[in-house]
């Protein structure tokens, strides 16, 4: 739940999303709206999960109240003496924002003040971070070895969550991605039934949810011999990712970690490969801010986790990313993951 965000006496945040009400109520809702004010939170359910939602409440501190309409909303606004409203339009229906409207207050998008508030991790956010992070790299360990010519990469995805779910994972942070050959040249490259053969890349992009934490991780291997060529590209998108998380500190803007990254692929003559941003924050979305491209205005501080992931790609040949998640604490910043990333064949 948050304690960093301040709301004047006559505000509210009212939050739809389901991430948005885990965050500010500190319970994982099916149905309901949660309202926070500068003195309260409040879920708003209907009778087919109130009792379900009381303990929780409870024991969150959380006001639990019967929703049966929008004029429940109504006269908790007057009542709190409520006149503004802010709405994460990100995840705000068109119908949810017309009908809020209608309820005697002045409604404005406060999902930049969401993110802002939720960009800073708690110890015990960071620590569920950290146990997802673990989770995910035991499951790949345990998977690797059963990397051989003839498996599929739908084969291999199931493997791995079957092994996150037995370590701990309540699922998935995001969809899988294992890419043999030129399908890892696809940065979002949806798994599927390509079989792996000799002298092939394989590139695995994956992430376990942790008590609604989010995980990220990914490695690019080699299934074989690989060319010099080949060993070159991995080494210096290897260099960029190590270079990067050498050189952030505190107060440095999201674009300038980015550029890190990118004026060093440029001198390697490899930046133009380089297609995507070089990393995101995480949390209970697998993207949150801040953002670490070359739009990223947010300066990094302490207590932010994120991801630290530049790649190359080869239209028809193959790609290479190396991604780690990383948190930043007094002044330092620390990787989730403490593997060597130096080139590994299967």
């Amino acid at each position: 739940m948050s304690k960093n965000l301040k709301l004047g006496k006559k505000t509210a945040l009212l939050l739809t999303g389901k991430t948005d009400r885990l965050y500010y109520s500190g319970i994982n809702l099916d149905e309901g709206i949660v309202v926070k004010t500068d003195k309260s939170v409040t879920l708003f359910t209907d009778a087919r999960y109130f009792g379900a939602y009381q303990s929780q409440a409870e024991s969150n501190g959380v006001d639990l109240r019967l929703y049966k309409g929008y004029s429940d909303l109504k006269a908790f606004f007057k009542e709190n003496k409520i006149k503004k409203v802010f709405l994460n339009y990100n995840v705000t229906t068109v119908s949810e924002l017309i009908n809020i409207k209608k309820q005697g207050v002045l409604v404005s998008n406060g999902a930049s003040l969401i993110a802002k508030d939720r960009e800073i991790k708690s110890d015990k956010e960071l620590s569920l971070i950290l146990k997802g992070c673990e989770i995910t790299f035991k499951a790949l360990e345990k998977t690797l070895p059963k990397i051989k010519a003839g498996v599929t990469e739908k084969q291999i995805a199931t493997l791995i969550e079957k092994e996150m779910m037995s370590l701990g994972a309540e699922g998935t942070a995001f969809d899988s991605i294992v890419a043999f050959g030129v399908n890892s040249a696809i940065p979002h490259h949806e798994t599927g039934d390509t079989v792996l053969k000799e002298n092939q890349v394989v590139l695995i992009d994956i992430g376990a949810k942790y008590k609604g934490y989010s995980a990220d991780l990914t490695r690019t291997y080699f299934y074989g011999k690989p060319d010099d060529t080949f060993i070159e590209r991995y080494n210096a998108v290897l260099t960029a990712n190590e270079k990067v998380e050498k050189e952030i500190s505190v107060g440095i803007l999201g674009k300038r970690a980015d550029a890190i990254a990118r004026e060093y692929l440029k001198g390697q003559n490899l930046d133009k490969y380089f297609t995507h941003s070089l990393g995101h924050g995480l949390g209970l979305d697998i993207h949150e801010s801040p953002t670490l491209s070359p739009k990223g205005e947010t300066p990094l501080s302490n207590d932010m986790a994120f991801t630290i992931e530049p790649g190359v790609y080869f239209d028809n040949e193959y790609g290479i990313r190396i991604e780690d998640t990383v948190y930043l604490s007094n002044g330092t910043l620390f990787r989730a993951y403490t593997d060597d990333k130096g080139l590994k064949t299967l």
